[in-house]
């Protein structure tokens, strides 16, 4: 983006001064990330633009997600207990085996609640099926999120980056989005700003 902005800006038939930035949910916290180390960018107009971490943006989401389809309070938390160790331990960047480990440990720990909330009875054998896709599930969620770019979204506090901004913006939500959730993300940048 900033090498886009470097040409246009050397080249003739446009005003330096005028060029500004559209982005949309990423493309908009890509947007304020470019804006806040360039001086020479005029404006901003975003659409659901994040204020949170990646990693509170997925677990809002979630929480959203679940309260919507019913989900019982008690579950909210252990999912979202869950999601935050899981994002933790991506933090921790552990070898595969430590991972397996960290995973199968966390899947002990919230055993109890995580049987509570499945309905019906099952056998010994089942239980200990739905134990191990729980962990094969978890661990799957662990390796995806172990590239470069996961990492930077789960763990880039966008506040910095809105903190540095000088040039002007707009700003808007939708009040139904489901995956930049105003009341979640918008706090955040106006307390930053």
């Amino acid at each position: 983006l900033q090498a886009l902005f470097g040409y246009l800006s050397k080249d003739s038939r446009f005003d330096t001064k005028r060029i500004g930035l559209i982005g949309h949910g990423e493309g908009a916290a890509t947007a304020v990330a470019a804006a806040s180390t360039n001086p020479n960018i005029a404006f901003l107009i975003l659409l659901a633009p994040p204020g949170v971490s990646g990693s509170d943006l997925l677990i809002s989401q979630s929480k959203l997600l679940a309260k919507i389809e019913g989900m019982a309070e008690k579950n909210q938390s252990i999912m979202e207990s869950i999601q935050r160790k899981l994002h933790g331990l991506v933090r921790a960047s552990l070898s595969k085996d430590s991972a397996l480990k960290e995973v199968q440990q966390l899947v002990q720990d919230h055993w109890d609640g995580l049987k509570a909330s499945i309905e019906g009875e099952k056998t010994a054998l089942e239980w200990s099926q739905i134990r191990k896709q729980l962990e094969n599930q978890l661990m799957s969620d662990y390796e995806n999120l172990q590239s470069a770019w996961s990492k930077e979204f789960l763990f880039n506090e966008p506040a910095t980056n809105w903190m540095l901004l000088q040039c002007p913006v707009l700003a808007v939500w939708g009040e139904r989005d489901m995956q930049i959730i105003p009341e979640v993300n918008r706090p955040k940048i106006e307390s930053a700003v």
